[in-house]
């Protein structure tokens, strides 16, 4: 019977502990890594690649091997063809809601593959598909702009946003033929935010409002687009707006945050208290730190209701420094909230095992000897290097058999 308990450790750390039982065995797991890559929006059913083929499995064998996808998901965007070996699309991917950002999208898959038992490793890149148009938060923006206003003064417009990436992202912006503006824009992170610009003085008493439209246009092929119109309102006499004291502010906001909780404060200067009433704006980068709240996940070894402990087997005859195994775990936090370390809690014999503290794997510190028990218990506790004080432990199981010369023993 295998179970587990979870809990905080005084330290801060999320760590995971599990009871591993090992009947010392001598079977090797093959691995491999391949690549694919296959555009967004592609219909189900669609091939990706022969897996079996380039794994190297003869087809008259395939049936027998069982490929299939390991999922942690019900809604698996792949599938392995059983008559084929083939990988295929079996749901239609959407890039822009699975990977938001112009960064590669790329889904990982395990492949396994039984006699022999084997995981495979498969990255499947998700390219870009030019499906969508820029678009704008709001139909138009309005100024007020003082008509002493000097040219080459800047005013942010609304940034269009499109969520395709690379070259089906937003490129350039336009406006329409004017004597008094023109339109730059300038790259911040992965937006390209517009400016308009006063290129030419304005004059109150000959135009007291312009109307304006700005377009903004994707990389694709044809080009998607967008609009904004734009009211400029010239006032009079008013000439200083208010001033941030920074063009723009950087904050770094710990995840999980409570409700109302202020961010950053502004200072602003404003000379004037004239009317209309003059505005401003100012670009604020909210960067998100990460907490500590994620315990590590024990991968390998589970049992069979998914509890971490396993069992072992090796001979008796094999040397120091032999592999036994190694376990796996991960954690969703990440920096020093996601390093994870290894440690022996529990041993039946000091001598016999060691444990590699950053890698996970148990080896052999000697050979064995007549006298050796047949069994062993180890208990292993996986820890993270968080600040909060977390842990997680399992209660351990016994195993015992007799001792025999060159049969396996249980750990």
């Amino acid at each position: 019977m295998w179970g587990g308990i979870r809990r905080r450790s005084s330290d801060g750390s999320w760590f995971s502990a599990f009871l591993f039982s090992l009947l010392l065995f001598c079977g090797r797991q093959a691995m491999a890594e391949l690549r694919y890559s296959i555009p967004e929006e592609m219909k189900e059913g669609t091939f990706v690649g022969n897996v079996a083929k380039d794994l190297g499995v003869d087809k008259s064998s395939f049936t027998d091997r069982r490929f299939r996808v390991v999922s942690g998901s019900k809604d698996a965007f792949f599938e392995v063809n059983p008559d084929k070996g083939s990988l295929q699309v079996r749901k239609k991917i959407d890039r822009e809601e699975l990977c938001q950002g112009s960064g590669a999208c790329q889904i990982e898959l395990k492949i396994l593959v039984e006699n022999p038992l084997e995981i495979h490793y498969v990255v499947v890149e998700i390219t870009d598909v030019n499906d969508h148009s820029p678009s704008f938060s709001e139909r138009e923006q309005s100024f007020e702009i003082a008509e002493n206003t000097s040219p080459g003064t800047r005013f942010e417009l609304h940034a269009a946003r499109d969520p395709d990436a690379g070259i089906n992202s937003i490129r350039t912006y336009t406006i329409t033929s004017n004597d008094h503006f023109d339109i730059e824009s300038s790259q911040s992170d992965e937006d390209k935010i517009p400016f308009l610009v006063l290129k030419k003085s304005l004059d109150r008493e000959q135009k007291n409002k312009h109307m304006l439209c700005v377009t903004a246009l994707d990389g694709g092929k044809p080009p998607r687009s967008g609009t904004l119109n734009i009211i400029v309102n010239v006032s009079d006499v008013n000439d200083n707006p208010p001033v941030f004291t920074q063009d723009s502010y950087n904050v770094r906001l710990s995840e999980n945050p409570p409700i109302g909780m202020t961010v950053i404060q502004f200072q602003v200067i404003a000379t004037d208290s004239g009317t209309p009433s003059l505005s401003n704006n100012v670009t604020v980068n909210v960067f998100i730190l990460d907490q500590n709240d994620n315990a590590p996940v024990i991968m390998y070894p589970l049992s069979s209701n998914g509890s971490a402990e396993g069992v072992e087997e090796i001979p008796r005859n094999v040397n120091a420094g032999h592999l036994v195994t190694k376990v796996r775990a991960y954690d969703a936090d990440i920096g020093y909230n996601g390093w994870l370390l290894f440690s022996l809690q529990e041993v039946t014999d000091h001598s016999l095992f060691g444990l590699d503290r950053y890698t996970g794997q148990i080896r052999t510190l000697r050979s064995f000897t007549e006298t050796d028990e047949a069994e062993h218990k180890l208990v292993i506790l996986v820890k993270d290097n968080g600040n909060v004080s977390l842990q997680i432990a399992q209660n351990p199981n016994w195993y015992r058999a007799s001792p025999e010369a060159q049969t396996p023993m249980k750990l």
